[in-house]
């Protein structure tokens, strides 16, 4: 019985440890694009919808996210994106999801800054922004759990 738990624990730490350098690193890569989008080249664009989405949560509370898709062209190809910024993919306040969608309205024109070698992916806002950080930070967390439980564990069995 002894052993078997022991497999147990270890495939459940493997799997926080596992999950945690996913998201490390897709946060670090995630990171260096922003940084480098400040510098990508840029197009003009326009904004086809502007809309904040309500998420409810299962205890009850609601999270809100700024959803914006906008058109621009590269090279005579059409392209759309709906990327805003490097993190923006997770849920805010009220306040935040809209003040991002007044920012960018429904049928206006902008800029958008895309990639150099790959043109289909792009962003409203360059550069780091706080929010940039979280999945490096959420994925340190997971790592952190993951690799103290693991020693706590090694250190006590």
């Amino acid at each position: 019985m002894g052993d078997v738990m022991s497999w147990i624990v270890t495939l459940f730490l493997a799997v926080f440890v596992s999950v945690g350098l996913y998201f490390i690193g897709k946060g670090i890569h995630d990171i260096a694009l922003a940084r480098q989008s400040s510098s990508w080249p840029q197009a003009p664009a326009l904004i086809l919808e502007s809309k904040v989405t309500t998420s409810r949560s299962s205890k009850g509370g609601r999270s809100y996210k700024a959803a914006i898709r906008y058109s621009y062209v590269v090279n005579g190809a059409p392209l759309t994106s709906s990327k805003i910024f490097f993190g923006d993919g997770i849920s805010a306040g009220s306040a935040y999801a809209n003040a991002i969608a007044k920012r960018h309205p429904d049928g206006a024109q902008t800029i958008a800054y895309h990639h150099p070698e790959r043109p289909a992916l792009a962003v409203l806002e360059p550069g780091l922004t706080k929010r940039s950080f979280i999945t490096a930070a959420f994925g340190f967390i997971f790592f952190a759990i993951g690799s103290g439980f693991g020693l706590l564990y090694w250190l006590t069995h």
